[in-house]
């Protein structure tokens, strides 16, 4: 998984199983994993198969910092809840 992290330049990613990788290094980074629960809330909201297609064609439309979730998931990395990883 770190070579996807690698070839993207991605801290931490969510996968399709609404699973979170992140970097072993920044396992407790709490805004890097408040921005990856988010991403599992967007998922639940708008479900995998509006989400999927939709974050890929933002990524390389708008671009990473453009992107719509992106912008979302930010807004998330400041909230003052705290979460704990199951390593």
């Amino acid at each position: 998984m770190t070579k996807v992290l690698d070839l993207f330049g991605f801290d931490a990613i969510t996968l399709p199983t609404r699973s979170i990788y992140i970097r072993p290094h920044l396992i407790d980074d709490q805004p890097l994993i408040r921005h990856e629960l988010a991403h599992i809330a967007q998922i639940d909201r708008d479900g995998a198969f509006k989400f999927w297609p939709k974050i890929v064609f933002d990524y390389f439309w708008h671009g990473y910092q453009a992107s719509p979730y992106e912008i979302e998931a930010r807004k998330y990395e400041s909230s003052s809840c705290m979460f704990h990883v199951k390593q």
